[in-house]
């Protein structure tokens, strides 16, 4: 009797063992990727994201391009390339996604000419006369996401007449992205608050830009991110910021990444 209850209790404990260690390893496969961690290794799984079964129109990977401003940019951070939020983004998504960041310091949605626009002395920072927007069209995208619109706020801002000229602006910029051959879908990510000194930027920044930014995309047909109610709690806290209270740490960059990367996941 010795002898068989010592080979039932061999026989439980490597069956413990195991199962052990089967639950560690599937721990493993399922955690989700950290910003930072090696995102290049070919084997490594994922839960599955909302883009899993586009077919890339370069046959290779799901290209994703950001069309934006400095916060698209990544300004302010120590190394944009690799700080911004797109930079983070693709760490997290993993080598099936290949995203181009397209973002303009000061760039604005209004046109160069338009009557509105107080910037018309910066005629290059209509963001369809950058380069980024001309690189954004050769980049042969399978989705686009636009984050535009604080820096249109001096011009719009208060009249209903340069914020309805605003929304057709975005709209028409969302359809250019559309008619694209390689394009399969076109979102509008709403822009982040800032903490501006200027009272009327920092109040329009909460809430009414997003609401044009809303009316565009309704519009034009196209699905909304809301980045600004994901991040909105996260960014009362001024520690996401640089000095100037605009621009974002590389902390800040990651939340915004944070936030496109749950809005992704199937």
């Amino acid at each position: 009797m010795s002898k068989r209850l010592n080979k039932t209790i061999l026989v439980f404990l490597c069956v413990t063992l195991v199962m052990l260690l089967f639950g560690c390893s599937k721990k493993e496969i399922n955690k989700k990727p950290s910003i930072g961690g090696d995102m290049n290794n070919e084997e490594e799984t994922n839960n599955g994201f909302i883009f899993d079964d586009v077919s890339p129109y370069n046959g290779k990977k799901v290209r994703i391009a950001f069309i934006g401003d400095s916060i698209t940019y990544g300004y302010k951070s120590e190394d944009p390339l690799a700080m911004s939020y797109p930079a983070q983004l693709e760490e997290l998504l993993g080598y099936r996604y290949e995203i181009g960041n397209f973002g303009k310091n000061a760039a604005y949605v209004l046109a160069a000419d338009d009557a509105y626009n107080i910037k018309s002395d910066q005629p290059e920072l209509s963001y369809r006369n950058t380069t980024q927007y001309k690189d954004s069209l050769e980049f042969n995208a399978d989705i686009i996401i636009i984050m535009l619109g604080t820096n249109d706020i001096r011009s719009i801002y208060p009249l209903k007449e340069a914020q309805a000229v605003f929304v057709e602006s975005l709209c028409d910029l969302i359809d250019e992205y559309k008619g694209l051959e390689s394009v399969k879908e076109v979102y509008v990510a709403t822009a982040i608050i800032n903490h501006s000194k200027t009272d009327f930027i920092r109040t329009f920044s909460d809430g009414p830009l997003q609401e044009l930014q809303k009316e565009a995309a309704k519009k034009s047909g196209v699905e909304v991110i809301d980045i600004y109610n994901q991040t909105k709690q996260d960014f009362q806290d001024i520690s996401y910021y640089n000095e100037d209270n605009l621009h974002l740490n590389q902390r800040g960059y990651g939340v915004i990444a944070s936030a496109f990367y749950e809005y992704f996941k199937k």
